[in-house]
């Protein structure tokens, strides 16, 4: 059984371009075409998937009002309470 991961257009067509590089060679996808077009180009913003509650820490630590912490991407609101409740029960 395989292991599915995330995978990036960008990704693929790094792939597809390796294939033949030193001798002939073919790119077999296996997923199917809609899949393929669907697939984002550039990676969604760490942030926006895991923990915030360093980051938010940092930017206490640094003066940043609770409520106004310039985010360049803005992490979920579930995200951003769950690390204030996390630094509260510290």
């Amino acid at each position: 059984m395989g292991v599915l991961r995330n995978l990036l257009g960008a990704s693929t067509n790094q792939r597809k371009g390796r294939a033949g590089r030193t001798r002939p060679g073919h790119v077999l996808r296996l997923h199917a075409l809609e899949d393929f077009q669907a697939l984002r180009d550039e990676p969604a913003a760490q942030i926006l998937n895991e923990d915030s509650t360093s980051v938010v820490l940092k930017a206490l630590a640094f003066g940043f009002a609770a409520t106004n912490i310039p985010f360049i991407d803005q992490p979920p609101t579930e995200n951003l309470l769950f690390a204030f409740e996390t630094l509260m029960d510290l």
